[in-house]
């Protein structure tokens, strides 16, 4: 950039806000470059063009490419991260932060508001009726844990599709992992029932799946429904020899937790996610942001968080408590409220 070019911006910036608000900086042919926030609109953009300041060489190469910078004002701090996060996934800069790990997260779904519910892997969250567990560390995970419901309640894995135009029971009801509801050998109802030992499943309620169950297997005893009380032993034993192997930390909270921690150093920055779902582990996930990609020069730790969950939140259910290692000196309730907003 020109030094005439440079002194120019440090003119007008001298003109702008002491307010919070997003920044854009742009090219010679208006084209985004980078999109900030700040708390003092005026003293962060000034702090790129400061002389003898001691920048990264990708923020040195953002600089050298700025034409011009525009900035739009916010009524609040909380106000200007979602406009950024926003105005980032609009626009995708060139130098901005992106995760790299940036696919989406694998999800079980279960169609709950189906007459005949089943379960399969989702990597996007919509409301549409459905119901929406994890997320999980990868498709594996799911596909197994899937693969064990199915087997251990008996509930079909086949596609609407293939359900609807069934006349006789395939092999999966033959070897004794489906009850074959595509050809009525079960009611509605009766099918629910096991999906509904699933759902309890897949929300952590173990001891409440052990009980209903093993009241359902006396109660076929007693009527003489020895087929059924034989399979719900069967799922009883399945499920009590995973029950034992699942990493269990609080077998007292109904919550679903998230705890967000840090590292960072020259080289960038690491933050792992850790995922409880009703007092069980199901997972964990690395994000790492190079430090290459960090471009705002007043970056720290508190922000690279925010940043993060902008990002994160936008595609994965948020859970009832989010843990943090720090204060990050927002109302954590109201910025996840505005990201699903």
């Amino acid at each position: 950039m020109a030094t005439i070019k440079v002194n120019e911006i440090r003119e007008l910036v001298k003109e702008f806000p002491l307010q919070s608000g997003v920044y854009l900086m742009k090219s010679v042919h208006d084209k985004i470059l980078y999109v900030g926030k700040a708390k003092n609109l005026r003293n962060r953009v000034r702090s790129y063009f400061g002389e003898g300041k001691d920048h990264s060489t990708k923020t040195r190469v953002l600089v050298s490419h700025i034409d011009h910078v525009e900035y739009i004002l916010t009524k609040t701090e909380v106000e200007a991260f979602l406009l950024e996060a926003s105005l980032i996934k609009k626009h995708r800069p060139k130098y901005n932060i992106r995760l790299r790990d940036d696919k989406a997260y694998p999800y079980i779904r279960m169609t709950w508001d189906a007459e005949y519910p089943r379960l399969y892997l989702s990597r996007k969250v919509k409301k549409d009726g459905s119901l929406y567990f994890g997320p999980y560390t990868s498709g594996g995970a799911v596909f197994g844990t899937i693969r064990f419901l199915n087997r251990t309640f008996k509930l079909r894995d086949c596609t609407d599709a293939i359900f609807r135009s069934r006349s006789r029971p395939c092999i999966t009801h033959q070897i004794g992992r489906c009850t074959a509801p595509c050809v009525d050998y079960v009611t509605s109802q009766e099918y629910r029932a096991e999906m509904e030992g699933a759902l309890l499943f897949l929300k952590g309620k173990n001891k409440s799946v052990v009980k209903t169950m093993t009241q359902r297997m006396k109660l076929a005893a007693e009527e003489e429904k020895f087929e059924v009380a034989a399979r719900l032993r069967d799922s009883l034993q399945s499920i009590k020899a995973i029950l034992q192997k699942q990493s269990v930390i609080n077998d007292t909270t109904e919550k679903d937790q998230d705890a967000i921690g840090y590292f960072g150093d020259e080289r960038g920055c690491l933050i792992e996610t850790l995922h409880v779902r009703q007092g069980t582990v199901i997972g964990t996930r690395s994000h790492f942001i190079p430090v290459l990609d960090v471009t705002d020069v007043d970056a720290d730790q508190r922000e690279w968080l925010i940043t993060f969950m902008n990002q994160y939140y936008e595609d994965n259910i948020v859970p009832d408590e989010i843990l943090l290692p720090m204060d990050i000196g927002l109302d954590l309730s109201k910025l996840m409220e505005a990201v699903l907003h």
